[in-house]
Formats: C-alpha cells, sequence, structure tokens
C-alpha cells in the first residue's frame, strides 16, 4: 500500500473516530438584526419561555434587553437570571436551575462570555439529570448513553 493510501485511511478512521453521532449541527446566525430575530430563532427551535443567563454588566449595557426585546416582538415570554459571576460558583448554578424550574422555562438562551455559556449549559445539565453539582465532577456527559436523560437536555441558545 502506498504512503498515500496509509494516510487515507488513518484520517479517515480518525474522523469516524471523533464524528459527532448525537449532536445536532447547530444553527450560526450572524449580522445586523440577528437579536431582533432572535424571537423566530428560538420558536423555530420549540421555545415559548426560555431562561436567559447573563451577568449583570451586559444587563446594565442593554445587551440582555436587546435580547429580550426580540423574544417580546415574537410573543414569546422570557425569564432572566442575570447573576452570573467570573468562574460561577456552584451556588449561582443552582440558583439559575431553580429559577428555571420555578417558572416553567422550556430551553435557554446563554448571553455573554465563558463564565455565562458555562452556567447556562450547566442549568440545562441540572435540567437534563438534577444530580448535586459535585456528581458532574470529572465527566463529559451528562447523561451517558442513557437516551431518556439526553432527550430531556433543554434546547440551548449561544449568544456570545
Amino acid at each position: 500500500m502506498t504512503e498515500a493510501g496509509t494516510s487515507n485511511r488513518v484520517k479517515l478512521w480518525i474522523g469516524n473516530k471523533f464524528k459527532p453521532k448525537r449532536m445536532p449541527m447547530p444553527e450560526m446566525v450572524t449580522g445586523a438584526g440577528s437579536l431582533r430575530d432572535l424571537g423566530e430563532g428560538a420558536r423555530r427551535h420549540g421555545l415559548v419561555n426560555p431562561l436567559i443567563v447573563s451577568d449583570a454588566m451586559l444587563e446594565r449595557l442593554g445587551v440582555v434587553k436587546r435580547c429580550t426585546d426580540g423574544l417580546a416582538n415574537a410573543g414569546l415570554t422570557y425569564v432572566v437570571f442575570a447573576k452570573v459571576l467570573p468562574n460561577c460558583p456552584g451556588e449561582l448554578v443552582e440558583e439559575g436551575y431553580a429559577l428555571y424550574q420555578k417558572e416553567g422555562c422550556d430551553g435557554i438562551i446563554a448571553v455573554g462570555g465563558g463564565s455565562s455559556m458555562d452556567c447556562a449549559k450547566i442549568i440545562g445539565a441540572k435540567v437534563c439529570n438534577p444530580k448535586p453539582l459535585e456528581k458532574y465532577s470529572k465527566t463529559f456527559s451528562v447523561a451517558g448513553r442513557n437516551k431518556t436523560l439526553r432527550d430531556k437536555y433543554p434546547p440551548l441558545i449561544a449568544i456570545p
């Protein structure tokens, strides 16, 4: 076998090993008016009452309001959790999760940087599999092979 043939086989093998098998292809929306149209995008993903996860600074700067205006324009309700801190402590994740449950949210919109995104993803993990946070330590999968748990993960929209 030639070196090129071996190289192609290796690429194919590696590609198959890392090809996402259960993850949907994310939709990317960019450009002017994207936040104004957020409600329509949220509706396409089945959201009616999402939890918006962000921080106080983005709320003060009006970024969160631009998102909520887009949701309201589409007739959607929403709940804002704008308490995220850098390296968000577990207590805030639990508070966001409790708010999600209390308000009957059906999805999550993360607005901001890494801490907001991480907090939102962990809130989603708790919706999917509501175990104590310390039980998530050193794991790469919230639900493992449990399809029932995986299917409970709420829709997530990320706005960096």
